[in-house]
């Protein structure tokens, strides 16, 4: 079957660039690969929908984190041991409450969280990082640092 011509066009990217495509369909979905097709689709339909939310270009960063509750009772004696566990969670959910943290999906024992933060605010992305997340941009960046 041939290409239609009429419906799609072809676009030529560097390496380097298809590289991060890559790795970004991997994450665009949490657990479900995308084809770099799609991902151009989603990263494109996303900045117009979103042109204040979109990474460092527009001064905001976004902050990722996959947060595993599966495991929150694993190895637990007792009722107190349980809800010493919960405590611990509880203060960790609050706190990215306070930091208007949002989940993108939550399934099989994971959620997967975000926060979009203006880069001039220093001290959220700190709070968000001691909370664990992590920059995107910057995994990015420090995985093509790697690969050199």
């Amino acid at each position: 079957m041939m290409t239609d011509f009429n419906k799609y066009r072809n676009v030529s990217l560097k390496h380097e660039t298809y590289s991060k495509l890559d790795r970004l369909s991997k994450t665009i979905t949490p657990g479900i690969q995308i084809s770099i097709s799609k991902t151009i689709e989603a990263l494109v339909s996303d900045r117009l929908a979103n042109p204040k939310k979109q990474g460092v270009l527009n001064g905001y960063k976004r902050l990722v984190k996959d947060h595993k509750v599966k495991w929150l009772y694993d190895d637990c004696k007792n009722l107190d041991d349980m809800l010493e566990r919960l405590k611990g969670e509880i203060i960790s959910v609050e706190e990215a409450q306070d930091l208007n943290v949002k989940i993108s999906e939550s399934k099989d024992g994971w959620c997967h969280l975000y926060c979009d933060v203006k880069d001039s605010n220093t001290g959220k992305i700190e709070d968000l990082k001691e909370l664990g997340f992590r920059d995107i941009e910057e995994d990015l960046e420090d995985e093509d640092n790697e690969s050199e």
